[in-house]
């Protein structure tokens, strides 16, 4: 488990950096409107990983 979590917080945060980069190229919104949603998507599944990481280690 603990080495799943450091697999997918990388993963997770090009994910994240990804949906970022195209809701500002093609959705037209700006980096300001969009950075806050970025970092919602990114800290929740987060803090969930880093729990269960503390958990099982």
């Amino acid at each position: 488990m603990t080495q799943g979590t450091l697999v997918f917080l990388p993963l997770w945060a090009i994910g994240t950096g990804l949906n970022m980069y195209l809701g500002v190229k093609d959705a037209g919104y700006s980096v300001e409107e969009e950075l806050p949603v970025a970092a919602g998507v990114f800290v929740g599944p987060a803090l969930v990983a880093m729990a269960l990481r503390s958990q099982f280690s």
